[in-house]
C-alpha cells in the first residue's frame, strides 16, 4: 500500500534560505541535489505526496521541471506564495490549490492542508484540531514530523519529509 508523505518549503533554486534558515550548503546546486536524494530515499515510485507549498523559489520554468521529473511519488501542490506559474504549471496529480480536504483511509476526521499555519483549538490537547474538529497538517504539533496521532489517538506512520525550517533534517 502507498504511504502518504506531508512535506513544505523545499525552496528549490532559491540561494537566500540557505542563509536565512541555516541551510549546511554552500550552493542551490548542492542543495537542490542534497533535497532529492533524501526525498527519493524515503518517497517509493506510488507513494502520496503532499506538498504544501514553496516547492521552488527562482529557477526557471525548465529548472523547476526538471527537479519535478526527478521527484519520486504522485506529487500534489498545496501552492505556497512563492509559487509561480513555473511551479503550478507542472504536471501535478491534482490541480493546485490554495486550501486542501484530505480523507485518508482509515481515518475519522479529515486533514486539511495549506500552506500557511491555522489556529488550533487549545482545548485539545492529544492531536492538532481546529475549532472546527477538522484535524490539520500545518497545525504546530505536526512540525515534529513522524508519527502523528489519529482521531483516536494512535500513532500514524506519516512522514515528514526534509523540508526548509533550518532543522537540518536535509
Amino acid at each position: 500500500m502507498p504511504e502518504i508523505h506531508f512535506t513544505a518549503d523545499h525552496h528549490f533554486f532559491h540561494d537566500g534560505i540557505i542563509r536565512m534558515c541555516g541551510r549546511p550548503f554552500s550552493s542551490t546546486d548542492e542543495m537542490n541535489e542534497t533535497m532529492i536524494e533524501r526525498r527519493n530515499a524515503v518517497v517509493h515510485g506510488n507513494d502520496v505526496v503532499y506538498h504544501l507549498g514553496d516547492f521552488a523559489m527562482k529557477g526557471t520554468a525548465e529548472g523547476c521541471a526538471a527537479v519535478f521529473e526527478r521527484i519520486k511519488g504522485r506529487k500534489h501542490l498545496i501552492v505556497g506564495n512563492h509559487d509561480k506559474a513555473r511551479v503550478t504549471s507542472l504536471p501535478w496529480a491534482s490541480a493546485p490549490q490554495a486550501r486542501m480536504l484530505v480523507r485518508v483511509p482509515g481515518e475519522k476526521v479529515p486533514l486539511v492542508l495549506d500552506h500557511y499555519a491555522m489556529r488550533t483549538c487549545r482545548a485539545r490537547t492529544t492531536a492538532p484540531f481546529t475549532s472546527t474538529g477538522i484535524r490539520t497538517a500545518t497545525s504546530p504539533a505536526w512540525t515534529g514530523g513522524g508519527t502523528a496521532p489519529n482521531s483516536a489517538g494512535q500513532g500514524k506512520n506519516w512522514s515528514r519529509l526534509p523540508d526548509g525550517y533550518g532543522e537540518g533534517d536535509y
